[in-house]
């Protein structure tokens, strides 16, 4: 069976080098061929790339291959590698790297739709979501610390200091013609489940398809806020959540954070999601 591999070998905790999948490819007669996912003339390839994908990695290396890949001519199998993988948990890929090799075959396929969001400064796309306010500090500091359990924690923390200094937004937030008439610490326009260090912010809220999940902060909810990130609980989130269509925001000196990545945008962003989506298949593995 033939299938493109996109690999970050430096994912997570480096548990899965180069060698170690292709040595499973063959095991498993798969014909592999193999684009280094830190490699330009591999990203520039991927955009040619026809049939199933494995991506093997983590969040970032799954951004990196949805922003690329033809949604008309390929379908993508998440290898979970990474570190917090919340992009995979939120599609119900709970396996390990082994076992959604070996599942390829009988996967399940579900519909994974990409986020824009423009600018006057600047267009992006989205996989995981846009935060303002304290949740910008959920950027990754990279390479600082090794394993999985201490990123998780270290980003739970890196959210507990900037909830302690965060001020009201001066942004206007408008949600499907909505808007928000409280001041709030934080906001989020969230395409799946779980974000940063496996924050659970969405997964109460009923997510209609090519619905994003807008979430925000009310300034008298930082201390409930700070007991939950001590121990999150995705029934009772202090945060307010509704599924949406459309959110626009006028920026007013706050930076954003574009799933992993710091932004700077000026004037009136304004986001939805893409009309076709990506199809991802889901190994038959129950977590």
């Amino acid at each position: 069976m033939d299938l493109t591999i996109f690999h970050n070998a430096e994912a997570g905790e480096q548990e899965w080098p180069r060698d170690r999948v292709l040595s499973l490819c063959r095991d498993l007669k798969l014909n592999a061929t193999y684009l280094d996912a830190k490699d330009p003339a591999s990203l520039r390839a991927l955009a040619t790339v026809t049939g199933p994908v494995a991506v093997v990695g983590g969040d970032g290396t799954i951004s990196k291959a949805v922003s690329r890949l033809d949604r008309t001519a390929a379908k993508m199998l998440i290898v979970p590698t990474g570190g917090a993988n919340n992009v995979a948990r939120s599609l119900g890929v709970f396996t390990d790297p082994a076992s959604a090799f070996r599942s390829f075959g009988g996967a399940d396929c579900v519909s994974l739709h990409v986020g824009k969001l423009a600018a006057e400064n600047l267009t992006r796309q989205f996989v995981e979501g846009v935060g303002l306010g304290a949740l910008v500090s959920l950027v990754s500091a990279k390479g600082q610390h090794e394993d999985s359990q201490t990123k998780r924690k270290a980003g739970q923390q890196r959210v507990i200091e900037a909830l302690a200094e965060a001020k009201a937004l001066r942004s206007r937030i408008v949600i499907d013609g909505e808007m928000l008439d409280q001041p709030v610490l934080a906001f989020e326009a969230s395409n799946i489940a779980m974000i940063g260090p496996n924050l659970p912010l969405a997964l109460h809220v009923a997510k209609p398809p090519r619905h994003m999940v807008a979430c925000w902060l009310l300034e008298e909810h930082r201390a409930a806020m700070h007991k939950w990130l001590q121990d999150p609980d995705p029934e009772h989130s202090p945060m307010k959540a509704i599924a949406a269509r459309r959110i626009e925001i006028e920026i007013e000196g706050h930076s954003l954070r574009v799933d992993d990545k710091l932004c700077e945008a000026s004037g009136t962003i304004r986001m939805r999601l893409r009309r076709r989506p990506l199809d991802v298949l889901v190994p038959k593995v129950l977590p």
